[in-house]
């Protein structure tokens, strides 16, 4: 016992971290969801980390931070003109849990340690997916975080006692606009 309560802190702290530095770095109905991976546009460029075992496009014109702020990768995109404060991202963190963690475990912890650690925070929805192969969770939540109201999409993907934790952060009326880019990163995810 003394064991799982130790692993499912240390699971917060970085699922937590990871939603707070989305907002850092710019500063509920169940259905299946398949993310299909296809060519991607030109101007994507390949980001590859033998490390971690990922591989991502992403847009040539957006900012690459790699190891920031516990991420394993971090895409920002460029400001859209001087009065643009907050700059929409996606970030790629990694972590090692241990085998018995199911995804649905993950998720629920996920989710759970998300709203009790923000106030504020909803559930937009939560559904099953399918991206680079293996069972994942897509959820969506929405939020007020330091002045801005946000909306964020998160992919969690399980494979073997590796989890992989996509986040999109966006102002939430900015949420759409660069809903397509975002998409095309997903779909071009991969685990080596």
């Amino acid at each position: 016992m003394e064991m799982k309560g130790k692993v499912i802190g240390e699971m917060a702290i970085f699922i937590i971290a990871i939603l707070a530095l989305s907002v850092f770095s710019g500063c509920a109905e169940e259905k299946e969801t398949t993310v299909q991976t296809t060519t991607p546009p030109p101007g994507f460029i390949t980001y590859e980390n033998s490390t971690h075992g990922i591989k991502i496009m992403y847009p040539q014109e957006w900012e690459k931070l790699e190891n920031y702020m516990g991420t394993t990768v971090l895409f920002r995109s460029p400001l859209e003109n001087s009065s643009d404060t907050f700059q929409e991202n996606v970030n790629i963190a990694y972590e090692t849990v241990t085998s018995s963690m199911t995804l649905k475990d993950y998720t629920d912890l996920s989710i759970d340690q998300i709203k009790n650690t923000f106030e504020g925070i909803e559930l937009i929805e939560s559904n099953s997916a399918n991206l680079a192969g293996v069972p994942a969770k897509r959820v969506v939540f929405k939020g007020k975080q330091y002045g801005y109201d946000l909306k964020w999409l998160q992919f969690y993907l399980l494979k073997g006692n590796k989890a992989y934790v996509i986040t999109y952060t966006a102002e939430e009326n900015k949420f759409d606009k660069y809903m397509s880019t975002v998409q095309t990163m997903v779909n071009t995810f991969e685990i080596l």
